[in-house]
Formats: C-alpha cells, sequence, structure tokens
C-alpha cells in the first residue's frame, strides 16, 4: 500500500501486526451476565450505534454476540499491533467502525493515538470474521 504525499509516493512500513480471537460462547455468557454495563465499557456510542444496538444495548431480535466478540478481538489485536496490549489503552481508545455496509476502519483516541504516533503509526487496518462459535481479527499498524 502507497500513500501519496506532496505528489509522491511514499511505501508503508509495516510497523506492528496483531491478532486476537474470542469465544463467541463466551461472549454471550458475558453480556447475559453483565449486559448494558459491558457493552458501555468497551464500545463508544458511535460503536454501538453501527452496531445496531439500542441505548440499552440491545439489538432487534439479532444474535448480536458474535459480532461484539469480532469487534473485542479487533480492539484487542489493535492494541497487539501497537505494542502495548490493552492494558495501556482503554478500550473506547479504539473505535471499531463498518458504516453503511463498507470497509471496516479503525479510529484512534487517547492513548492509543499516543501510543501511535511514538511509533510512527499512521494508519491501522483491521480484518475480522466471526462464525458461530469463534471470532477473529487481525490487525495492521503502518507508518513511514
Amino acid at each position: 500500500m502507497e500513500l501519496s504525499q506532496c505528489g509522491r509516493c511514499i511505501p508503508l512500513k509495516v510497523k506492528g501486526l496483531g491478532i486476537d480471537a474470542v469465544d463467541v460462547g463466551r461472549m454471550r455468557e458475558t453480556l447475559a451476565r453483565r449486559g448494558r454495563r459491558f457493552l458501555k465499557r468497551i464500545l463508544s456510542d458511535r460503536e454501538m450505534e453501527d452496531l445496531g444496538l439500542d441505548a440499552g444495548g440491545r439489538a432487534g431480535g439479532a444474535d448480536i454476540a458474535a459480532r461484539i466478540a469480532a469487534r473485542f478481538a479487533a480492539k484487542e489485536a489493535v492494541a497487539k499491533a501497537l505494542g502495548c496490549g490493552i492494558s495501556r489503552v482503554a478500550w473506547k481508545d479504539i473505535a471499531v467502525l463498518r458504516s453503511g455496509g463498507g470497509p471496516i476502519r479503525v479510529e484512534l483516541a487517547g492513548g492509543a493515538m499516543e501510543v501511535a504516533r511514538s511509533l510512527g503509526v499512521s494508519e491501522v487496518q483491521v480484518s475480522i470474521t466471526h462464525e458461530r462459535t469463534i471470532a477473529v481479527a487481525v490487525a495492521l499498524a503502518q507508518g513511514e
């Protein structure tokens, strides 16, 4: 991938790579036990809206556990790609969005943005997938 800057192409270097997997059944149990409180801790309002969750953290009849597990895995993978794990950044510092069915994008804020800048990371890409029992995400941090 190349980024155009001032009329010339600058190849981006890989700064970090992260991967994570989440058991969908375990996420379903967590949602049943902790529900909205858990969702408000890990997801921004934009992510909740993006996932089609109402203010109470409920989706209209859909089994949302696999999709939430995939977002959770993506956040973990991004933190790993930044080389710090989720312990050094807040869950909401990493937003994983997919508005209008387009490609997934990552938006960093707060501590995650600070770590990214210190590493020279200018872009984070993520790929997620989920099945009935497992959700997996891979994140690639790139910069000059």
